[in-house]
């Protein structure tokens, strides 16, 4: 603890990020939760969580809703006049000019630099909890709800946690024509129409679902039916005003009003949505869930992700991404950004979490981000880096003029503030240890009581969700289901009847902690079973000069929406994408920037669970694939592999086009009974998928 908590409150009331013992008075680090686990587990400091973030909601400030959400992207003004010397680019005089954002993507300090933006949110948050704490009247639920606000951390959305057992999700918009092809012959997958039918429900909270919810409000404790503040945030030029274009974009993505998630995408009403499209976004979220479980778990275990450059960015740093062998140990190119690139495009697909530019003030952004943190956490726990392993942090500058990147200022976040962009900034190298800001993942706990590693721990906790390479059946869930509890939650019911001043009415739970069973070995590795499959894509990071997307799917000729682009995340041949998440260089320096490099992006498509739906005794009429061997994947790959690029989120582009830069490739993670896997590319099979297309029509 480095400043009283007097001083800690004034530095954090002036916009400086401190450590968040120091600004509780309290001596240690609490624990980020699950937001089903706050909310169940601890409702008080839930309770006040939301009634602090609806206060500042409605607050013009410098620490305020949208001042803080904008400093992500727009409106592209500078935050407290933090470094006026930012370049970004002015398209009348066609050179860089004097502001710009301060997006961190694409970059090596993407996890670095959202670190403290979220402490920065979270310590805000906390302020307004402790005010509104003391506006409370009886002195028992004062002290209670001040006891509570000590507990608070920002809590994170565990994607992998299941949240329900035993759902149905019908894709939407799935008509006759996407089950039949053009000629009226039956469907050549007759699954196409069928529900999507998932044993464990994957989607989001429903604390992010419901547009009402009751809360305990002051002076009184008196609960009462309430706009969700964590359901959407509605735009208002009383607490913040963005430039005329940038309102007109706004209407891109769902609504100029309100933040959407998945937006209705049919010709205006695309431009005027009032609610999300959550059945939608619940099915993007468990599709291909398994996957993405397992993609994490290959950053955690394996030998090529052990270094930060592998790991961190999604920028294509050296090497050729096809040939997995010009990077020691080889792999393939996913990262963490790449994986908190999809997350954003699931949940918004063309609704403003889909754009870095909007993306902060849609309220689940927060939550994703503390995960995606929690991920980057424990990867770091997983690769410590020390004079032995300096390949686990930032690369040495090749020119000994150049600034260490690990020490360059991650703006706009005070450590001290002397006045309006004067100060100090936290660095990269200065937030290395979540410890530094107040905060630990309750993963940590949770392994020291188990005495495991990372890898050991992650995969007790989510090797259930995967198919093993001795089997393609899924485990037995080892994590608690809490949907009784939430389902039981005051927050989703009426108002009940008064109770007497501090008694709380909270619902109380006995902790939830997974079973510490020993992690069970994978028998023998089954032939069949030996690899898990990719499609690995490098693209021009600045190609649509904001954010695009290229979507992969295992098709039939012919059998893809393309006159509907659109359409393309609802379609049931859909298997994967690469999710380019980046700002319009008019108001972001580092995008500028990028684009001036002729930056890359990288990233990776997981399809072994989609191979395995197709396994060639499940499948009626024989046309899937006999095992997961590259004798069998390979041709199948080729006949059905196809890719479709689409800018912010609508526009078809062809994938051939030059400014696009993009390469495909297909890869594999292979097991071994002894020793870690490895990976293989096989370059021939785009090959001869690109020889087969037509020279009109794109593959």
């Amino acid at each position: 603890m480095g400043m009283t908590k007097d001083e800690a409150w004034a530095a954090a009331e002036q916009g400086v990020v401190v450590d968040m013992k120091d600004l509780t008075g309290v001596n240690a680090d609490v624990e980020r939760v699950d937001v089903d686990v706050l909310l169940t587990s601890q409702p008080d400091t839930f309770n006040l969580m939301l009634l602090a973030i609806e206060a500042m909601q409605q607050d013009g400030s410098n620490l305020g809703w949208f001042q803080i959400a904008g400093i992500h992207g727009y409106p592209t003004v500078l935050w407290d006049d933090v470094n006026k010397s930012n370049r970004t680019w002015d398209n009348n005089d066609k050179k860089f000019g004097s502001m710009g954002g301060y997006c961190a993507h694409g970059r090596l300090t993407f996890g670095p630099w959202h670190r403290p933006y979220l402490a920065l949110l979270e310590q805000t948050i906390y302020r307004n909890m402790v005010t509104i704490a003391g506006k409370y009247t009886n002195a028992d639920v004062k002290a209670r709800y001040l006891a509570a606000a000590q507990k608070f951390r920002l809590p994170y959305i565990d994607y992998f946690r299941a949240r329900a057992a035993g759902h149905n999700v019908t894709r939407r918009n799935i008509t006759e024509n996407d089950i039949r092809d053009p000629d009226g012959d039956p469907d050549r997958d007759p699954r196409a129409a069928e529900p999507a039918k998932f044993e464990y429900d994957f989607g989001l909270p429903d604390i992010f679902m419901k547009p009402e919810v009751t809360i305990k409000r002051f002076p009184n404790d008196e609960p009462k039916t309430a706009d969700n503040p964590l359901y959407t945030y509605q735009f208002s030029d009383k607490t913040g005003e963005l430039q005329q274009g940038d309102k007109e974009r706004l209407a891109d993505y769902g609504s100029t009003k309100m933040t959407i998630r998945c937006p209705s995408l049919v010709g205006d009403k695309r431009k005027s949505a009032k609610t999300h499209g959550n059945h939608q976004l619940n099915y993007n979220l468990n599709w291909s869930v398994q996957d993405r479980v397992s993609l994490l778990l290959s950053f955690m275990r394996d030998h090529p992700y052990r270094t930060f450059e592998a790991v961190g960015s999604d920028e294509l740093v050296r090497g050729d991404f096809t040939k997995v062998a010009s990077i020691p140990g080889g792999r393939p190119s996913g990262s963490l950004e790449n994986l908190h690139n999809t997350y954003h495009n699931l949940i918004g697909f063309a609704g403003h979490m889909g754009d870095p530019q909007y993306a902060a003030f849609d309220p689940v952004f927060w939550f994703h981000h503390a995960n995606i943190d929690r991920y980057f956490a424990l990867w770091q726990a997983a690769n410590p880096h020390d004079a032995d392993h300096p390949e686990r942090w930032f690369p040495a500058p090749t020119d000994p003029k150049q600034t260490y990147d690990g020490e360059k200022p991650l703006y706009p976040f005070y450590k001290r503030r002397d006045g309006p962009g004067e100060g100090d900034y936290w660095t990269s190298d200065d937030v290395q240890q979540t410890s530094v800001l107040g905060y630990v993942y309750d993963d940590f706990s949770r392994m020291a009581k188990l005495n495991q590693t990372v890898p050991e721990y992650m995969g007790k906790r989510y090797d259930w969700a995967t198919r093993k390479p001795d089997s393609s059946i899924l485990a037995d869930m080892p994590i608690p289901l809490l949907s009784s509890a939430v389902e039981a939650s005051p927050l989703f019911h009426p108002p009940p009847p008064k109770t007497s001043p501090g008694v709380s009415n909270s619902v109380r739970l006995a902790p939830m902690l997974p079973p510490s069973a020993p992690i069970v070995p994978l028998n023998a590795i089954d032939p069949r079973f030996d690899r898990d499959w990719y499609v690995d894509s490098r693209v021009k990071r600045m190609a649509a000069n904001g954010t695009f997307t290229i979507y992969f799917f295992l098709s039939p000729k012919g059998a893809l929406p393309d006159a509907e682009p659109a359409r393309y995340a609802s379609s049931p041949y859909l298997v994967g994408m690469h999710h380019v998440f980046t700002s319009r260089r008019e108001g972001c320096d580092n995008c500028a920037e990028a684009e001036e490099e002729g930056k890359l992006s990288v990233g990776t498509a997981p399809i072994t669970g989609a191979l395995l739906r197709y396994l060639e005794d499940e499948v009626e009429g024989g046309e899937g694939v006999e095992s997961m061997r590259p004798e069998h994947v390979g041709p199948f790959l080729e006949e059905r592999l196809r890719w479709r690029v689409v800018f912010h989120g609508f526009d078809r582009k062809d994938p051939r086009e030059a400014g696009l830069q993009l390469k495909i490739g297909v890869s594999a993670k292979v097991y071994h009974d002894e020793g870690e896997p490895t990976y293989e590319e096989y370059p021939e099979v785009v090959d001869r998928i690109l020889e087969a297309a037509s020279a009109v029509a794109s593959v």
